[in-house]
């Protein structure tokens, strides 16, 4: 008896990977309150915003809007949305960086998730973060990672400097891109759950056909972006971020040991 082989084709959704925007002025200013008796808590409220960039574009954002007297947010746009369809082994451009869309001096913290959803949309622990790949750029660009809160999932980094804003809003700097490339690991193809045999009925052949673990899964890379003014960022740090940070007098942020 002849045997042919059928490999089930893997396919891998991303369509609900998305970006997840959170701000901590809040926290920051109550804690500048604190340290400061003359500190006005409505200037730093009035003129704080911080947007994520993607390839070149504003991807996420949320600013206060002094003439609205509320937040302009759009805080879930998903990543990749310029693409159809993403395959394995593929390099994708990825530059991910940060702006400052408001008027006021700040400090940003971006925090990365990689994971797996199974075919029912349930988040699966047993499936490699490692699968999905994000190039990272900290190399004598002013990103910092935390490694004391980084693990397999989860990537925390801080920008090193002090990120203007701007009197004008949404003209603040920009960071350096922080991210530069993506891509799912070709060694998705060799997670297989089992081979199975049947015989084709009209030609006799026996059917070998693979499934694969990751089939019909979904990858998702969540990226949140938070921001505290410079005012007694010390303090401000601690209380938004719960991170123990220095402040150098040129301004220089640095990670205290945890």
């Amino acid at each position: 008896m002849m045997k042919k082989f059928k490999n089930k084709k893997i396919l891998i959704a991303f369509t609900v990977t998305a970006v997840l925007f959170l701000f901590s002025a809040i926290g920051a200013t109550r804690a500048a309150l604190i340290v400061s008796g003359i500190y006005d808590s409505r200037f730093e409220m009035y003129d704080i915003g911080v947007t994520l960039n993607e390839n070149g574009k504003a991807l996420s954002w949320r600013t206060y809007n002094k003439s609205k007297r509320d937040w302009d947010v759009n805080a879930e746009t998903p990543l990749f949305r310029d693409l159809k369809k993403i395959r394995y082994g593929v390099v994708y451009p990825e530059t991910l960086s940060v702006r400052n869309s408001g008027q006021i001096d700040e400090y940003v913290r971006v925090t990365i998730y990689k994971y797996w959803l199974d075919k029912d949309g349930n988040k699966n622990m047993d499936m490699d973060p490692d699968l999905i790949s994000l190039t990272l750029l900290t190399e004598d660009n002013g990103w910092i990672i935390d490694k004391a809160y980084t693990t397999k999932e989860r990537t925390v980094l801080y920008y090193t400097q002090v990120l203007k804003g701007s009197q004008s809003v949404r003209n603040g700097e920009t960071t350096p891109d922080f991210a530069s490339k993506m891509m799912l690991d070709p060694e998705i193809k060799n997670y297989v759950i089992q081979e199975k045999e049947s015989v084709d009925e009209e030609t006799g052949y026996t059917v070998i056909t693979t499934e694969y673990v990751y089939d019909g899964c979904t990858f998702c890379i969540d990226v949140q972006v938070d921001a505290i003014q410079t005012h007694n960022a010390e303090d401000a740090a601690m209380s938004a971020w719960g991170r123990t940070v220095s402040i150098a007098d040129d301004g220089t942020l640095s990670l205290g040991e945890e």
